[in-house]
């Protein structure tokens, strides 16, 4: 069992990489947050084994068992999910002598996605699941990119993680379970697919909401990326009914840059 400690230090580094310039050490800034931010459940002295993985940089090979379990358990909860782009994951899984560092960092970040799956976790969970959100950017802009390259079962287990967490939100919040899923199909190149998750997370989200205006500038910039220019007029002009009096200025301006785009 671990419990999530939500420090002020913790807090102020989750607020510093939210808004930073994310360069090639993302993935382990996100990485060594996480692990600052868990602990032994009740202030034991025993360290959960996941929380051990976590903390290796490099997994040892006497931690090759665990992590073949978990790979199998993340295998079988995605077997039943239809992505058809969604590559193949097998249950059966043997870590390298010598794992790359692309490949450590990608067995700890398919591990933290998933890990109410591997251990019980108490203490501040909707931290943890904030800087999960960095994890699946990580994941998306550094790590699958460069695991597609060489080392396919890491590319394919990091992905499958990546979806496992997104559903995750499906029951409390379905709208930023929409905005991840437009991620990972954005990663995979289903544009059709990407299109209809951003769409339902913008329809998800109330126009109270702070991100209300960003999930409508997402979906209208994917239709005139697309060519869809009668979508995209359509699209503003039910939001210029739907949206609050105090954001009309703002989707005017969408209006003019949207035939600034046409005209280009």
């Amino acid at each position: 069992m671990v419990s999530i400690q939500c420090k002020r230090t913790a807090i102020a580094k989750y607020r510093e990489l939210l808004v930073a310039e994310w360069t090639s050490s993302f993935p382990e800034d996100v990485l060594k947050l996480i692990t600052e931010s868990i602990g032994p459940e009740g202030g034991s002295p025993e360290i959960d084994s996941v929380l051990t993985l976590l903390m290796e940089k490099e997994p040892r090979l006497t931690s090759a068992a665990e992590v073949g379990q978990i790979v199998a358990r993340i295998a079988n909860a995605t077997r039943f999910i239809e992505i058809p782009s969604l590559p193949e994951l097998s249950d059966k899984y043997s870590i390298a002598a010598k794992p790359a560092k692309v490949v450590s960092q990608a067995i700890r970040l398919a591990i933290s996605l998933t890990l109410t799956a591997h251990t019980n976790v108490s203490g501040r969970t909707e931290f943890l699941m904030d800087v999960q959100s960095l994890a699946a950017q990580a994941a998306i802009h550094f790590l699958l990119p460069e695991l597609k390259k060489k080392h396919e079962r890491e590319h394919a287990l990091l992905l499958h993680a990546l979806v496992l967490f997104a559903i995750g939100y499906s029951a409390h919040d379905p709208a930023h379970c929409s905005y991840l899923m437009s991620l990972v199909y954005g990663y995979l190149g289903d544009e059709k697919e990407r299109y209809r998750a951003l769409y339902a997370s913008f329809r998800l989200t109330s126009p109270e909401d702070h991100s209300y205006l960003t999930k409508a500038q997402d979906c209208w910039s994917e239709l005139l990326d697309q060519g869809r220019f009668e979508e995209a007029e359509t699209f503003l002009l039910s939001l210029s009914r739907s949206c609050l009096r105090e954001q009309q200025d703002e989707v005017r301006a969408m209006f003019q840059d949207a035939f600034k785009h046409i005209l280009q």
